[in-house]
């Protein structure tokens, strides 16, 4: 059963999460923070809760998907149904606990409800949102740029104070964040897109009405391309408008890593056919994101 639950809660996918965290923190808003609110234990906790609310996310996705995970993923885990809700409730109330108590530490307990519009966001996504075309994507992309951004909130008082003496730095790590936070959120919403594909069997034996299920696979892969190839306008737009502003290993990193792989994502959509050959543009994506966390550690 433990390898089942590890296989549920998708540990590649939280250890990006958790790095990503980390590298924003201690990399970007810690170096320039005069009086951070976050101590090496709040936010190893902040961190943690984050990670236990997504690992929420997936068993809950998965209590819902038995039937569709039986048909689109035949050997994923064997976890039964019961075992799926109480292994989500078990997890969703330790990353509440955990959430309240790195609250309490900071003075701000009503950042509790974050936490819990979150957990909100993500059984609602599983309930009821993924069923429906493109809505359910757009979801779980949302709480995927709010991972990243809700470090700007944490941390609100000391760049506030960042702003009154350093403003110039201040609307750069701003900028920086928020840039990550959109990055994060057209990735994901591509992902999605490209999951829905991929499952699209087991949806419509489920009776959902996923994109590809109600406009067909032609018309989603033209909507992907057409995802990707916004997601590369905004990568262009950011490096010319913050070329000044990075280093020039940042600046050459993002051209060629980022961008490139970009390019060559667009390139693979266009190429599409057969189910099948969506497996290798997921995986792309995923190298895509990774390629973004490491552009964090150049800045």
């Amino acid at each position: 059963m433990v390898g089942d639950l590890i296989k549920a809660i998708r540990p590649l996918n939280l250890l990006i999460v958790a790095i990503l965290q980390l590298l924003l923190y201690y990399n970007i808003l810690l170096p320039h923070l005069d009086h951070p609110r976050l101590t090496l234990y709040t936010f190893g906790g902040f961190v943690l809760s984050t990670l236990l609310l997504t690992a929420s996310g997936y068993l809950i996705n998965d209590y819902y998907d038995h039937i569709g995970d039986q048909i689109n993923k035949q050997g994923w885990h064997r976890l039964t149904r019961s075992q799926l809700i109480v292994t989500y409730s078990i997890v969703s109330l330790l990353g509440v606990a955990i959430s309240i108590a790195v609250a309490y530490s900071i003075g701000q307990l009503s950042y509790v409800s974050i936490y819990v519009l979150a957990s909100i966001l993500l059984y609602s996504y599983s309930a009821w949102g993924k069923r429906q075309p493109l809505i359910g994507n757009v979801m779980v992309a949302v709480f995927c740029g709010l991972s990243i951004t809700i470090l700007l909130l944490t941390e609100r008082p000391a760049l506030l104070s960042l702003m009154d003496t350093t403003p110039t730095l201040y609307h750069q790590i701003v900028h920086l964040v928020i840039g990550l936070s959109v990055f994060a959120f057209m990735i994901t919403l591509v992902r999605e897109m490209v999951k829905d594909v991929q499952d699209i069997e087991g949806d419509r034996a489920q009776g959902y009405t996923t994109l590809p299920i109600i406009i067909g696979i032609p018309r989603t892969k033209v909507m992907i391309t057409w995802y990707l190839g916004v997601t590369l306008a905004l990568a262009i737009w950011w490096i010319i408008s913050q070329w000044q502003s990075q280093s020039l290993p940042a600046n050459i990193y993002f051209v060629f890593g980022v961008i490139g792989s970009l390019i060559i994502a667009i390139y693979r959509s266009s190429q599409l056919d057969g189910i099948d050959t969506y497996a290798g543009l997921s995986k792309l994506c995923k190298g895509v994101m990774l390629l973004g966390i490491i552009y964090v550690l150049l800045v």
